[in-house]
């Protein structure tokens, strides 16, 4: 079982490390700027396809929030309360689902931007790594 312990004892040689302010757990700062380009460029393919099936589902989402919208409206028509709230309830969570979807290809349109980026500036190395070899031979 857990208990509290006092630390006044400790002397104040010791170490404490409490993290980098701000920072949470598990995240690293710009890790893709170690990757390859080779490591860029599959990963900015992989990103790409979750983005097309997001987009599917998104929209799939979209109709049944459209389609359960208009089941509670012929419902409240008919005058059946608790069908159209059933209804009601339903439309709310699929798009609910939807906005979160679209939410994920955001956050994915904007990591493809920095791998692209990230491309470019490897991509600008390397041709200067070979023209100053060029330049090295040529001398």
């Amino acid at each position: 079982m857990w208990e509290w312990t006092d630390y006044a004892h400790l002397s104040d040689e010791e170490l404490y490390h409490y993290g980098v302010a701000g920072m949470k757990w598990g995240v690293r700062k710009a890790f893709y700027k170690t990757f390859s380009a080779n490591h860029l460029r599959r990963s900015q393919e992989g990103v790409k396809k979750d983005i097309a099936k997001l987009k599917a589902k998104a929209l799939k989402k979209k109709q049944k929030f459209a389609k359960f919208q208009t089941k509670a409206a012929n419902q409240m028509s008919q005058g059946n309360m608790k069908k159209a709230a059933k209804y009601f309830k339903k439309s709310s969570k699929a798009m609910k689902i939807a906005n979160k979807r679209e939410k994920t290809i955001l956050h994915n349109e904007k990591l493809l931007k920095s791998y692209e980026k990230r491309l470019s500036e490897l991509d600008k190395k390397a041709i200067d790594n070979g023209k100053n070899k060029v330049d090295k031979l040529l001398k």
